[in-house]
């Protein structure tokens, strides 16, 4: 029977404070805390504002205007009233000359309604074509880079695995060592072994203890590795009780292959060029003319100048 062997480099690395229990916790920590992720998510949102702006140039408006004018400085003119009006038969019938303060309204006021529909507005129409091609470049950008982050995530998964499994040989090889160390200590005192074959075997346990001591580096440096995958700020294990066999069935069943020109990196890069040739045609479209149909409806206090009336109505079409 072999000597128990004590030693502190024997013991394993302390397990870690966060573990993954399987691919799927790997998926929903990894689009809940992925920064790149939400990155990409707001500039979708940024580009669905954009279109809507882009839209706001094809669409009908209207608005509102008032405008109240006080004049405040005054003059006077003298008005001559001819027979048979009011002041000349109140004055005896004959020319009366009367003076009148100008203007006879000091303040006057007006509101009105302007509507404006565009019925020709290429430029517009084509900017906003352009503007709903660039969600679906930021769309795909979204999905290229959730592949490549989980591609990371599941490297380091394997990489955590492999990290704990090589400590794990690496201490059952010091024991190992350390065991036949002490067996070789024995049969020396005993005369059965020369001070070379023990000298020998010391070497091979520093050997093992280097060993050890980068793997266990390894696994602390694996499992930082997976948590910056995950985007925490915290190291990551995985549960020892986990198979890489059943990780990678887990993980088929939320990943598909696919061919090379249907990934969504190349169909990012492919629509990015399409929406660049737009950019493009739309340069040449802002030389095409523009239609719009006006109406503007105003109130006048006193009445207008053009119908002698309080309100004016007018419609028309405006050519740029």
């Amino acid at each position: 029977m072999l000597p128990q062997i004590s030693d502190d480099m024997l013991a394993a690395v302390p397990p870690a404070t966060n573990v993954l229990q399987n691919w799927r916790d790997a998926l929903r920590l990894l689009r809940q805390n992925s920064t790149t992720l939400h990155t990409l998510e707001a500039q979708q949102e940024v580009a669905r504002a954009q279109a809507r702006q882009a839209l706001a140039p094809a669409l009908p408006s209207v608005t509102g205007t008032g405008a109240v004018t006080r004049q405040l400085l005054k003059g006077e003119t003298q008005v001559i009233d001819f027979p048979g009006s009011a002041a000349s038969l109140a004055g005896g019938g004959g020319l009366v000359q009367n003076t009148v303060t100008l203007p006879v309204n000091a303040t006057t006021w007006q509101a009105g309604l302007n509507l404006r529909v565009p019925l020709l507005a290429l430029p517009a129409w084509h900017n906003r074509g352009t503007a709903l091609q660039q969600i679906e470049v930021t769309r795909l950008n979204s999905k290229a880079a959730e592949r490549v982050s989980v591609a990371a995530v599941a490297d380091a998964v394997v990489t955590t695995v492999t990290a704990e499994r090589l400590a794990e040989v690496s201490r059952v090889s010091l024991e190992s060592v350390l065991s036949t160390l002490d067996l070789t200590k024995r049969r020396s005192a005993l005369g059965a072994a020369s001070t070379i074959d023990v000298l020998r075997i010391e070497q091979e346990v520093s050997l093992s203890r280097s060993q050890v001591v980068t793997a266990n580096d390894g696994v602390l440096r694996a499992r930082e590795a997976l948590g910056a995958a995950l985007g925490s700020a915290e190291p990551y294990g995985v549960t020892p009780a986990i198979r890489l066999d059943e990780l990678a069935n887990d993980a088929k069943t939320s990943c598909r292959p696919a061919d090379v020109l249907a990934r969504s990196d190349v169909r990012a890069a492919e629509a990015a060029v399409s929406v660049s040739k737009r950019n493009e045609d739309g340069v040449s479209k802002t030389y095409w003319p523009t239609v719009d149909a006006v109406s503007s409806l105003t109130y006048w206090s006193p009445v207008s100048a053009i119908n002698n009336e309080h309100v004016t109505w007018s419609v028309g079409g405006v050519l740029n």
